[in-house]
């Protein structure tokens, strides 16, 4: 979104201030010329600007003179909070023109803010979406014995358990790498040391 912009600069003592731009807008000034009205003159009119309340602290935009400069590029932008004043010295007024455009951190702010809403959103629809388990579901999973169908504390299912004491048993000390064997045929990334310590766990229970 954006929209034309001017503003008359005539010479004196007095600023000439920038008005205040629409809601979140940045005022782009990009160019300065001899306004046609009025007598040219081949002095130059010098065109400063200050921003703050010091309007003493001025900056050098461009020099004009009729005949020999009489329009100047510009590419600056003044942000909606910023306090700006124009200077002009010498005989002839001054045209700027420009437009004015959305400030750009506006937009990320209102974009990161819409984000954040849509993930909290999200979170809202999933903590509603999942089902509260019934008194009787509740009841069950509590009766649950640790290690039936869902790893224990040391890591181990009832399956794996039972395929455990199956293979070790079908094993002695005198089989060649049993315990590789054995963790082979329990499977789930079970080690050899991790089936041998915990078969000797489930002995002494």
């Amino acid at each position: 979104m954006s929209g034309f912009w001017g503003l008359e600069v005539k010479p004196g003592a007095k600023p000439t201030p920038l008005r205040k731009q629409p809601g979140e807008m940045v005022m782009v000034l990009k160019q300065a010329a001899l306004a046609p009205t009025g007598k040219l003159s081949a002095d130059p009119s010098v065109l400063s600007v200050s921003v703050g309340s010091d309007t003493n602290e001025r900056f050098v935009l461009c020099h004009l003179a009729s005949g020999k400069c009489e329009q100047w590029a510009i590419d600056l932008g003044f942000g909606p909070d910023e306090e700006v004043n124009f200077h002009l010295t010498g005989k002839c007024a001054v045209h700027l023109t420009g437009f004015y455009e959305m400030d750009d951190d506006s937009d990320d702010e209102d974009e990161m803010d819409s984000e954040e809403e849509e993930m909290a959103r999200m979170q809202k629809q999933k903590t509603e979406a999942k089902p509260t388990p019934t008194p009787k579901q509740a009841a069950a999973a509590k009766a649950q014995p640790a290690g039936a169908g869902t790893p224990g504390a040391a890591g181990w299912t009832a399956a794996q358990e039972a395929a455990l004491k199956k293979a070790a048993a079908a094993t002695d000390a005198s089989t060649p790498n049993r315990w590789a064997k054995v963790a082979e045929k329990v499977g789930g990334g079970k080690s050899k040391d991790a089936c041998k310590k915990h078969f000797k766990e489930l002995g002494a229970k």
